[in-house]
């Protein structure tokens, strides 16, 4: 392409893929990030829950952990696309 040859119809459907595959990967860190720290937030929660008494911690825990960990999966995925390969063409 950067010689001003034409892109055939095969090259656009890899390029077309890949850009998907990039997409996939970046939801699949972002949600995959939130779900961890809402995982480990809900196991503190479920620890604590039982030396305090409260059964509703576990449950705070884990939507808090969601809600704080999806900032850190959306800066996860900024960085898998800012060094994945295949942006750089």
């Amino acid at each position: 392409r950067r010689a001003g040859e034409a892109v055939t119809n095969g090259q656009k459907l890899w390029m077309f893929l890949a850009t998907l595959g990039l997409v996939v990967a970046a939801a699949a860190t972002t949600l995959g990030t939130s779900l961890l720290a809402a995982c480990v937030a809900g196991s503190a929660g479920l620890l604590l829950g039982d030396l305090v008494g409260e059964p509703w911690l576990p449950v705070v825990m884990f939507a808090w952990g969601a809600v704080l960990g999806l900032p850190a999966g959306v800066v996860a995925a900024a960085i898998l696309l800012q060094h994945w390969p295949a942006t750089r063409c």
